[in-house]
């Protein structure tokens, strides 16, 4: 799930610079990745997000794990 804008109203004006897509790739840290998965494992969650936090988890799972590789 993402949202993409092609155009931002701001106070100072539109600004088109900058804004970037969905099909941008997002790099984190191996320290990063720990501490995401750190704080879910604290964390409790509702029934309604039980099951978007399991595939969030197993996403960041599969990308500390080609990190440590």
């Amino acid at each position: 799930m993402g949202f993409e804008a092609k155009n931002i109203v701001t106070p100072l004006g539109n600004k088109t610079e900058g804004v970037t897509s969905s099909k941008d790739k997002l790099e984190l840290s191996k320290q990063e990745v720990e501490l995401l998965l750190q704080i879910i494992r604290n964390s409790t969650f509702n029934g309604s997000a039980i099951e978007s936090m399991y595939h969030l988890t197993y996403k960041l799972q599969l990308y500390y794990n080609k990190l440590n590789k």
